[in-house]
Formats: C-alpha cells, structure tokens, sequence
C-alpha cells in the first residue's frame, strides 16, 4: 500500500473512531432521557415552543399542546430514536474494524464477513427508520388524530408528507456485493502467494 493511501486510511480511522463515539454519546443521553421522561410530569413544564423537523413554532401559551398525550408519545419517541443511534454505532465501528483490517491486509477474510454485518444493519437501520415514519403517518393522518399532539379547540387542521424511501436496499445491496469482490481478492491473494 502506497504512503498516501495508508495516511488517508489513518485519518479515516481517527475520524471514526470519534463519530462512534460521539454515536455511544448520543445513545446513552437519548436513553436515559427517555428513561427520565418516563417519571417526569410533563404538566408542570410550560411548553412554549415546538420543533417538527425544520419547523420551529412559538406559542403565545401552552394550551394548543395535549400535554397528556406527548406526555406518552415523547419517551417512546426518544427511546425509538436511541435504538436509531446505537444502530449507527455498530454501523461505524465495523467501518472502523474494516479500516483497522485494511491498514495491514486489505483483502483480508475478515473484511468480507464485516460488509456482510454491514448491509445487515443497513437493511435493519432503514427498515426501523421507515416503519417509525409510516408509523407516525398512519397514526398522525387519521381523521382528528391530530389531537395526539394538539388541542382540537385550537387547531383546525394538520397536514403531514408521507416520506417512504427505499434507498436504503440499493445501499444494503451494493455492500453486500462489495463482499463478494474483497472475497475473491482474498482468493486471487492466496493464488498469488501460492505461486509465489
């Protein structure tokens, strides 16, 4: 392996190592907020302001919130959101593993069997990440259920985007056929080492 690729897969690593660990930051703090969300008494907090995706809406006051019903719906929320983040954690640390094994063998065996754990968790990460979005449109766009979230005597109406994607099994599938190729790169190695 020449210099500069072996330097560029040194940084990768260093960078890598520090998203899972920022990914194993954000999956404790997630859970045990949804732990603490749990036993807090949602009532007693004036909620002022809401943020739903890039939308962030201030209030004159908090009755337009159903308070009972985010009450119910933000732990298991927070907890869904937890199980997204430690999906990104075993995600980027067998990218890490992978650049660790690259750096001294890169058609190792091992490289294989990590992109074949990969596109697992890609098909795992992607099919959770649609069924919480499909959940909340199914849940969110029957008739008035948007008094989940808001008091019906002050809000006429909600519109939500059905946002489905199935990007994630073209991704999955392309990892997956990348095993193949270092598989047969380590059998084309041990060819080689062989004659030689």
């Amino acid at each position: 392996m020449d210099k500069k690729c072996e330097k560029l897969l040194k940084r990768m690593c260093l960078v890598l190592k520090i998203l899972k660990d920022l990914a194993l930051v954000w999956f404790i703090i997630t859970i045990l907020l949804a732990v603490f969300m749990f036993f807090v008494d949602i009532n007693s907090i004036p909620l002022d302001s809401l943020r739903i995706d890039v939308i962030d809406i201030t209030f004159k006051n908090d009755l337009l919130i159903n308070k009972e019903m985010i009450a119910k719906i933000l732990p298991v929320g927070l907890l869904l959101l937890g199980i997204l983040f430690f999906i990104g954690y075993k995600m980027i640390k067998i990218v890490e593993s992978i650049c660790k094994t690259a750096l001294e063998k890169p058609f190792d065996i091992s490289i294989a069997n990590s992109l074949v754990k990969l596109s697992k968790y890609i098909l795992i990460g992607g099919l959770m990440t649609n069924l919480i979005i499909t959940f909340r449109f199914i849940i969110l766009t029957k008739p008035y259920n948007y008094n989940l979230l808001f008091n019906k005597n002050y809000v006429s109406g909600v519109q939500f985007k059905y946002q489905f994607s199935l990007t994630f099994l073209l991704v999955a599938a392309l990892v997956y056929l990348l095993s193949y190729v270092f598989r047969y790169g380590k059998e084309l190695q041990d060819l080689s080492d062989e004659t030689l």
